[in-house]
């Protein structure tokens, strides 16, 4: 990590920004392996520097013409599936005016694979939006530099990939002119560029990254609960084919980071101890669908018992279309968002956490009376005492948690002033001890996790590790017997 600081900072020296930028681009992805969310301050005053900079040269070209106004969207990429891009819309129903524009930066690799997959669309600001080439990213950076000194809006929302250093320049560029900055801290699994910008509002939208912004990093963060467009009357009619239907809602790259039940067999022991129907929402790899065959056939399993539904206009009007009566939260990595739009519809969701000491790491979006399983066995136990009676009264409590923390009207509020917000206290038990178990647990099942798909395949070990023998050492000492029990 130092070595690419280090370069950055020669090739400033240098007046090459160009390659700062690129090296500190580097470095943030270097870092995307972490589990935390965390960030590298002396990076980031590098990034405010080359922003401030590049404002500099270009500002005598754009000389004032009217006042600041108007919001600014400034962003990486869209998806057409997953919780980050409905968050844009959420944000823009939130503002007292609609923004004047949705930046994207495209410093992703399938940006543009996600464009002509229909996402835009999702943000509600298709009119507005505009796309920007990041093929030479210093160019880019200029380019949207000189764009922003001719619309020139009051404010700046970031809603940037964790290293997007293109979108943090033309912050700090901004920031320059004279425009107020709001990060909306969405990645709470790895480190993000641009927190340490100075003056800049840190959301957080759930407790755990909260909490790390304020215990470990020391920065002013704002509380602000994830919120979701509000469906209207929830279901009340669970069990209306006779049957559970549950559901599971995310992404390919989370459930495959499954382990211990593996996805597959999960779905396949559900269906067993149910007899009903498992939908999953979201896309899969072919991989994947044909393990889901194969264990549903080994366990004599009809077919048409799984259905996949890769991508829907609202999660909440899913669950309603497809009766689902029961979810599942998406782990190990959680989804937020997910839990939201359930509880929005007032659908109970089952949680995993393995142990008690995390149950507030890994349930931090969960409603009080919702139901935490750790091992498979506990999972289809609690499967046993479901009916009708049971999941009314879980779906009422959980609307009425998504009313009381997550409804759209408190959005509204706190994006006209966000001041409370820094104030808010967060819930009992989100400490500086939890953080430290939660990072140690998640790091160490990310190896556990990495030596299961390796074991047969060893060739593989050396594209993974690279160039970091500590990794391959504690690789090889840790067998899946060795699991984690207590921190």
């Amino acid at each position: 990590m130092s070595v690419h600081l280090e370069l950055a900072h020669k090739a400033y020296s240098n007046n090459n920004p160009s390659a700062a930028l690129h090296h500190l681009t580097d470095l943030y992805e270097q870092l995307s392996d972490c589990s935390f969310p965390g960030g590298v301050r002396a990076a980031d005053e590098l990034l405010e520097t080359i922003g401030q900079t590049l404002w500099s040269s270009i500002s005598a070209d754009h000389p004032v013409t009217r006042p600041l106004q108007g919001n600014l969207i400034l962003a990486t990429v869209v998806f057409p599936t997953g919780g980050h891009t409905p968050v844009i819309k959420d944000l823009a129903e939130a503002l007292s005016e609609k923004p004047c524009g949705l930046w994207l930066t495209m410093a992703h690799r399938t940006g543009k694979t996600y464009l002509a997959d229909g996402a835009l669309p999702r943000t509600g600001l298709a009119e507005v939006a505009r796309i920007f080439d990041s093929s030479n990213p210093w160019e880019c950076t200029r380019k949207m530099v000189e764009s922003i000194a001719q619309l020139r809006p009051a404010k700046v929302f970031l809603l940037h990939h964790p290293n997007d250093c293109i979108a943090v320049v033309v912050a700090a560029a901004a920031a320059a002119m004279g425009c107020t900055l709001c990060l909306l801290h969405h990645s709470d699994a790895q480190p993000t560029c641009g927190l340490f910008l100075k003056n800049i509002q840190i959301v957080d939208f759930t407790p755990r990254v909260c909490a790390y912004t304020r215990t470990i990093l020391n920065l002013p963060s704002a509380w602000v609960p994830l919120a979701s467009p509000d469906p209207g009357s929830p279901l009340s009619d669970f069990m209306s084919t006779g049957r559970l239907r549950t559901a599971l809602s995310g992404s390919s790259w989370k459930v495959k980071a499954m382990s211990s039940p593996n996805y597959p067999k999960l779905v396949a022991n559900i269906l067993a101890q149910t007899e009903g129907t498992h939908i999953h929402i979201g896309p899969l790899s072919k991989k994947m669908k044909r393990a889901i065959d194969t264990q549903l056939h080994c366990k004599g399993l009809k077919p048409e018992q799984f259905q996949q539904i890769p991508k829907v206009q609202t999660l909440a009007g899913a669950l309603y279309d497809y009766k689902i009566d029961l979810m599942l939260n998406t782990y190990p990595h959680g989804g937020a968002r997910t839990a939201v739009e359930a509880m929005s519809a007032g659908i109970p969701m089952l949680w995993r956490s393995r142990y008690r000491e995390l149950d507030l790491w890994y349930g931090q979006t969960r409603f009080p009376e919702a139901m935490i399983w750790r091992e498979e066995d506990d999972l289809l136990t609690l499967l046993k005492g479901v009916d009708r009676e049971w999941l009314q009264k879980q779906g009422d409590a959980a609307r009425s948690w998504y009313l009381l923390q997550h409804h759209p009207s408190l959005w509204q509020q706190a994006f006209c002033n966000l001041e409370p917000a820094f104030e808010r206290k967060l819930p009992k038990g989100y400490d500086a001890t939890l953080l430290l178990k939660g990072n140690f647990n998640n790091n160490l099942e990310k190896l556990i996790l990495l030596k299961g798909n390796l074991n047969n395949n060893p060739e593989r070990l050396k594209v993974k590790t690279g160039r970091r023998p500590f990794l391959k050492r504690l690789l090889s000492r840790i067998s899946h017997k060795d699991r984690y029990e207590r921190v």
